[in-house]
């Protein structure tokens, strides 16, 4: 779980980078203090695994100690004040951290915002037919988009398998512009597709200035269209994409 967080996903760098110029940059750069913060992370999952185990098993004891969407310290995406860890025996709900960015899915939060740091929203629509006329709807994974293989999100989707040629993403944000086209059972591809989106993101996250108490936190809303393979082609061309209406 650790070496997933840290390496796989590239929160190490992320979230302790070497330029200093980053927000996220603090004493900790993972490239020269990878094992101490590989320690301390690891220290701190553990704590929350066995917090949550409690809080599952005395739940029903006390009910005035519920939880709130704002608690801080459960959230894989959000790197923790490596400090708080060391020096605290217990790791409690309300864990200081460091401005982390803040992700939902689907609109729904998925960790509280920190003051003055970029958050990212994805949107997901499913495309569920284009004649004769476009009907879409909202639609939220279950669990994290990123963690799911190709099979798991066809199986996910309101599609019927049997018919499924493949899926077409069309991802429109400030950050990027792209559409994937993706075979069925073509891993390797949707693997880069994610790839893309999370480097994309994070090079965004590290172009945001810090927001001042005036301003508004810089957010980044993605806009994730899934369709089937062919459904897209009842479109026509797009030739008219840049054109601006007013309505």
């Amino acid at each position: 779980m650790t070496t997933s967080y840290l390496d796989k996903e590239g929160n190490g760098l992320v979230f302790w980078p070497d330029d200093k110029t980053s927000p996220n940059y603090n004493k900790y750069q993972y490239s020269k203090d990878r094992p101490r913060i590989t320690r301390l992370v690891k220290q701190l999952f553990f704590r929350l695994n066995q917090q949550q185990f409690r809080n599952n098993k005395y739940k029903h004891k006390d009910n005035s100690a519920g939880t709130t969407g704002n608690e801080r310290g459960h959230s894989e995406q959000t790197p923790i004040v490596l400090d708080s860890i060391e020096n605290s025996p217990t790791v409690s709900p309300s864990l200081k951290q460091s401005g982390a960015p803040s992700f939902s899915a689907g609109g729904a939060q998925l960790s509280g915002p920190d003051e003055g740091k970029p958050s990212v929203n994805f949107i997901y629509r499913v495309v569920l037919s284009r004649t004769p006329a476009a009907l879409t709807e909202r639609w939220t994974p279950r669990g994290r988009f990123q963690d799911k293989t190709l099979a798991e999100l066809c199986r996910e989707l309101p599609f019927a398998e049997a018919d499924l040629q493949g899926l077409t993403f069309t991802i429109d944000s400030p950050c990027m512009k792209t559409v994937e086209h993706i075979p069925p059972g073509d891993e390797d591809i949707f693997a880069s597709m994610k790839r893309y989106i999370n480097r994309e993101i994070r090079a965004w996250i590290g172009q945001q200035p810090h927001a001042s108490a005036e301003s508004a936190p810089p957010r980044l809303v993605l806009d994730i269209l899934i369709e089937r393979m062919g459904n897209e082609n009842a479109r026509g061309a797009d030739v008219f994409d840049d054109l601006e209406l007013d309505w």
